[in-house]
């Protein structure tokens, strides 16, 4: 009986050994990721705010007036239905336009040399996604990349910008001039934001149920202001790139821009 007791005893003892060690690496792992994307963020953010004179906000007030009308309405949020969507590739997907319903919806205030200009980025169903920005409208699609392809991306930026050299020569294949590319802003006078932000508005109620998916890191899902980073490019034959840092991860949506009466043709329900 005895012998038994110190059984018991010894694989209790073994137990907690192991849920002690299981508990203290899952700290350590957790505090080296949190260690590894705050240096990441650093590495990112270190990079100043650039804009091309050719793509820079000439009027601040009338792109803050334009957002107010981005789809015809003052406010989208998730959950409603838009229609006359514009398609990507209407032979594979059954048609020119389609309904698409809203997952998730944002508002990018980018620190320009101008000032704030507010950009709403909204996330449709399919991996389709809108911005709207400085009265221009932007249809895209989220686009999945390598470790390889963001370091890249993440590294041409950089030195693009330090060069003053707005083009980079060779992503899958194209040639890509960058437009403005948010980073740490010089504030102009006291007391004013010093940082782009990212800020999740409304998110559908069932997301996560039925197919029901975001595209975005689940850490900008809060409903809180994150800073934000990105690089906004575009090539000679009309492709776009949105590539942005925030919620410690750098996404990317690329696409074309919507013309006027594409635009006009959008509805909500």
């Amino acid at each position: 009986m005895y012998l038994i007791v110190q059984i018991v005893q010894f694989a209790a003892f073994l137990a907690v050994i192991g849920l002690a060690f299981v508990l203290v690496r899952s700290a350590i792992f957790a505090r080296r990721e949190e260690s590894d994307h705050k240096e990441h963020k650093e590495r990112v953010g270190s990079v100043q705010t650039f804009e091309h004179d050719n793509d820079s906000v000439a009027d601040v007030r009338a792109a803050q007036k334009a957002s107010l009308n981005f789809m015809g309405l003052p406010s989208i949020h998730a959950g409603r239905t838009i229609l006359n969507v514009p398609r990507f590739n209407p032979e594979k997907e059954g048609g020119w336009e389609a309904k698409r319903t809203v997952i998730t919806t944002s508002r990018i205030t980018a620190l320009l040399r101008q000032g704030a200009v507010p950009g709403d980025l909204v996330e449709f169903d399919g991996n389709y996604a809108m911005f709207g920005t400085n009265g221009k409208a932007f249809l895209l699609q989220s686009h999945l990349l390598t470790s390889k392809e963001e370091e890249t991306l993440e590294r041409e930026r950089k030195e693009a910008v330090e060069k003053s050299d707005p083009v980079i020569p060779n992503f899958q294949g194209l040639s890509w001039k960058i437009g403005p590319a948010c980073g740490t802003h010089t504030p102009r006078q006291s007391g004013e934001k010093s940082q782009s932000t990212l800020q999740v508005l409304s998110v559908h109620q069932d997301l996560g149920k039925d197919g029901i998916v975001s595209c975005l890191p689940p850490s900008l899902l809060d409903r809180r202001e994150h800073d934000y980073y990105d690089m906004r490019a575009r090539t000679n034959d009309g492709r776009v790139m949105l590539f942005f840092y925030a919620g410690g991860k750098w996404n990317c949506f690329m696409g074309r821009e919507l013309t006027g009466t594409e635009c006009q043709g959008l509805q909500a329900l």
